[in-house]
């Protein structure tokens, strides 16, 4: 409050009157500043997710059984979302095999969706309702069908905002998902590809958010690279063991704390990463619960470990560059490491 003191002598000339409603409108003016101010550090904080800021309505009407939205074209069966702005989802691929890119655009409606929710993203501007399909088992969600049941990669590309629920469920000859960089914004739904127990790589980049067991029974993944912040992967990769975890995008904080259930091979920590946490904040847990890694790399002599808690975490061994901040929380926490050489 001391700048609306100043601007008050400063003022001096003026009547009292005149004085109260100048000294009213600066005040309100550094509140408003504070309030923007916190208000941006809110949205930054808020958590990506279709239903952030949605308050969906039920819809009466079943709107993915209306056969009036749905068509065909070659291969591909699809679902119009919104006539006006010519955007659809596919509901099938049917009778592929090997490598699917899926097609930014069919019939000159925009490609934005793959597979069916309950509720599409909001930032499409589409609808604030929210779709009933009670109804429906993972057979009628699968995109792809028993003619489709030889396919071994997905590439979705950047205009994609949504891969629906059990999307890709049970496809025992995926291998590989390729999700394109320059994505601006995609949800996982939940199970969109659990069961793929062929699946070896999974490449999240930073806004893509992987919903609630979107990789579970997974079998063991070799690689899953994340680009994003992390809240947790036992949620996401449920059953899945991993063998090398890569967070490595720059200057970015990453959270496994609220990891369990889950085993890693080897958690990878880039150069430029800024923070890792791992400290658990679960206080009952059981032997099942723990989180185990075999092997942790953290090739940044300035990034922060933060937290440890050997009855739930388990840990082999830390490499990590000479004189590092690592190596003062493997001291801390009595934990094995070993220094290299960072060329």
């Amino acid at each position: 409050m001391e700048s609306v003191k100043i601007l008050q002598y400063k003022a001096g000339g003026m009547n009292d009157m005149k004085k109260r409603i100048f000294t009213f409108i600066m005040t309100s003016a550094i509140g408003l500043l504070v309030c923007a101010g916190q208000m941006s550090d809110e949205k930054l904080k808020a958590d990506f997710t279709p239903t952030a800021t949605m308050a969906p309505i039920w819809e009466s009407a079943d709107f993915w059984s209306d056969s009036s939205k749905i068509k065909t074209s070659g291969d591909y069966e699809y679902h119009i979302l919104s006539e006006e702005k010519k955007m659809i989802t596919i509901r099938k691929i049917k009778n592929a095999k090997g490598k699917v890119v899926i097609p930014k655009e069919i019939d000159g409606y925009k490609v934005v969706g793959i597979g069916r929710s309950d509720i599409v993203p909001l930032e499409l501007k589409i609808s604030k309702l929210r779709y009933v399909f009670d109804d429906l088992g993972s057979e009628a969600l699968s995109v792809l069908p028993k003619s489709s049941a030889k396919v071994t990669e997905i590439t979705i590309p950047s205009q994609i905002r949504f891969v629906g629920i059990s999307a890709f469920k049970n496809s025992k000859n995926l291998k590989t998902v390729k999700i394109d960089k320059r994505s601006t914004k995609l949800y996982l739904y939940e199970k969109s590809f659990e069961g793929c127990r062929s699946l070896h790589e999974v490449n999240l980049p930073e806004k893509t958010l992987p919903g609630k067991e979107s990789f579970s029974k997974c079998g063991m993944i070799d690689k899953v690279t994340v680009g994003m912040y992390v809240v947790s992967l036992d949620e996401e990769f449920g059953k899945t063991g991993i063998k090398l975890l890569k967070l490595e995008n720059k200057k970015k904080n990453y959270d496994i704390s609220e990891c369990k259930k889950l085993k890693i091979g080897t958690v990878y920590v880039g150069k430029n990463v800024k923070k890792l946490v791992v400290k658990d904040t679960v206080t009952k847990y059981s032997e099942n619960d723990k989180l185990k890694i075999d092997k942790m790399i953290v090739k940044g002599k300035n990034t922060v470990v933060e937290g440890w808690n050997k009855k739930h975490q388990f840990l082999g061994k830390i490499y990590t560059v000479s004189g590092s901040k690592a190596v003062k929380w493997a001291k801390k926490n009595k934990l094995t490491y070993k220094v290299f050489d960072n060329n």
